[in-house]
């Protein structure tokens, strides 16, 4: 039973690194406008007054400002230096990942219109564990770009034991794509 889900995963990995059709996604001033844009077009349907979003934690509505002013902040700082934030591993998953999880937060939005009105619907659900992501994403993009400055090769892991087995399995590498770990 092991052996065939080894091999399933094995499969379903290659499917992953290794698709037909690769889109590469690349850092650059349109790619962060785009991401800002789409953080814009949330925002604005979440302030609808029929939403009734309730502003605790993690509030949507705080979140997504908060991402914008921080990659509004390492903009200004490699702004003449965009190749150095286009070879930077983490902030291309980051870009990506805000991207693609914006997307999704507008189709939802998209299709299903009324229900998201409604505060016990399944799609309302989802948009609370998008701002659940996108809070846990703030606070990743402030721990690795301090003041708008890369700081990730010095990041440390505060859990000592947690550090040690990070630094033994993966040396060199401050992220890491989820795949990699199996």
């Amino acid at each position: 039973m092991a052996n065939l889900s080894e091999r399933m995963f094995g499969i379903f990995r290659t499917m992953i690194h290794d698709s037909s059709a690769p889109q590469q996604f690349t850092v650059d001033r349109r790619a962060i406008e785009r991401a800002w844009k789409l953080m814009d077009q949330v925002v604005k349907s979440c302030q609808n007054p029929r939403m009734n979003l309730k502003n605790s934690p993690p509030y949507i509505l705080d979140i997504l400002p908060d991402i914008y002013q921080h990659l509004k902040s390492i903009y200004s700082v490699y702004e003449d230096r965009m190749h150095l934030l286009a070879a930077n591993e983490y902030f291309l998953m980051f870009l990506e990942s805000l991207t693609t999880k914006c997307q999704k937060c507008i189709k939802l939005f998209k299709e299903n219109k009324e229900q998201m009105y409604d505060e016990s619907s399944s799609c309302r659900r989802s948009l609370i564990r998008y701002s659940l992501i996108f809070s846990h994403m703030v606070a990743e993009l402030k721990a690795m770009f301090p003041n708008g400055t890369f700081s990730g090769d010095t990041y440390r892991i505060t859990k000592s034991d947690a550090g040690e087995w990070w630094k033994r399995t993966f040396p060199e590498k401050y992220s890491l794509f989820y795949l990699d770990c199996y």
